[in-house]
């Protein structure tokens, strides 16, 4: 049996101080159960933030939208599994 393969979309570093602000906010309005502190914290931190995970990339269609309309950098990787650990 084939195993499925496995997606990351990952939000990159962001350097703009705005950018890291609205992007923050368009996190918090995506998933709303994390506080916008937090988020805010999160991506001011300058750090890859893993954001999803699924096996079909389609998933990612709603958020990739919101994150190209702020101009976030953001990635889609493949997930990988290196001694039982899940890493990309």
């Amino acid at each position: 049996m084939a195993e499925m393969k496995k997606y990351i979309l990952i939000l990159k570093a962001i350097n703009d101080k705005r950018l890291e602000y609205i992007t923050a906010r368009k996190l918090n309005i995506l998933w709303p159960e994390m506080p916008f502190a937090q988020w805010k914290e999160r991506v001011s931190k300058g750090e890859t933030i893993i954001l999803m995970r699924a096996e079909n990339i389609v998933e990612f269609d709603r958020v990739k939208r919101e994150l190209d309309e702020i101009g976030a950098p953001f990635e889609i990787v493949d997930q990988k599994t290196i001694g039982g650990a899940s890493v990309f």
